[in-house]
């Protein structure tokens, strides 16, 4: 699971084309993809907004279809799994949800496992939606008084493979990563681009054990280091 810190600094509508790159690729279905969003608390409703117009140009449908930005699920226990969730959250009078979106194809829409894209406000960190791997087009932005507070908020999940943040302030953003519980962080991307061959990738606590594309750190995972020692 991944998420990401966007402080106070940071044009927020400058950075969506980036932002949502880490969101929405193949449809949310990438292990490090972005799963939850904090924002300042003062700029909740305004982020939402924005967001929301970005995500309402996008078109859903099939693969091959060179109009559509994403296609389907993979699978239809993913999909029963993702519309769970969407009606939890309808359900929760803690937050609010929207449908956006343009549907491809409208007579293949349910021969297949599509869902349109969601966007979610709220200021309650333990919702299901924000808590929980979605792993679909569904995205949560939960507002934050402090950076502080975002931190905790943050590192208050049994999982955490990635996560970034977002600020003009590299040297600040920097201080932060390092209070972040999570495998990688990187500062104003989050995306394929995001990685390099030889930084190592992997997660703690429930994001897995071990890590890969780093030869060194890679093989350590399979070591058991004997330390012999002989005073003279």
């Amino acid at each position: 699971m991944a998420w990401c810190h966007i402080l106070e600094d940071i044009n927020f509508q400058s950075i969506l084309p980036k932002l949502l790159k880490g969101v929405f690729t193949r449809s949310g279905q990438i292990c490090f993809a972005v799963k939850r969003i904090y924002v300042p608390k003062d700029k909740l409703d305004l982020y939402f907004d924005l967001l929301c117009e970005e995500v309402d140009k996008y078109k859903v449908g099939h693969g091959l279809n060179s109009e559509a930005n994403f296609g389907p699920l993979n699978n239809k226990k993913q999909w029963s799994i993702v519309q769970k969730f969407i009606e939890n959250t309808k359900a929760s009078d803690q937050c609010e949800i929207r449908e956006l979106g343009q549907k491809l194809n409208q007579e293949q829409w349910d021969k297949g496992y599509y869902i349109l894209p969601h966007v979610v406000k709220t200021l309650d960190n333990s919702l299901e939606i924000v808590q929980q791997e979605q792993f679909g087009p569904i995205i949560p932005l939960i507002g934050y008084e402090t950076v502080e507070q975002a931190i905790e908020y943050a590192n208050d999940n049994e999982q955490g493979l990635c996560s970034s943040i977002w600020s003009d302030n590299i040297e600040f953003a920097y201080e932060i990563a390092q209070k972040i519980e999570a495998g990688s962080t990187f500062i104003n991307s989050h995306s394929f681009d995001s990685l390099q061959l030889g930084m190592p990738f992997g997660g703690i606590k429930q994001s897995g054990i071990g890590r890969e594309l780093d030869i060194n750190e890679t093989l350590k995972s399979y070591l058991e280091p004997h330390s012999i020692r002989f005073i003279k």
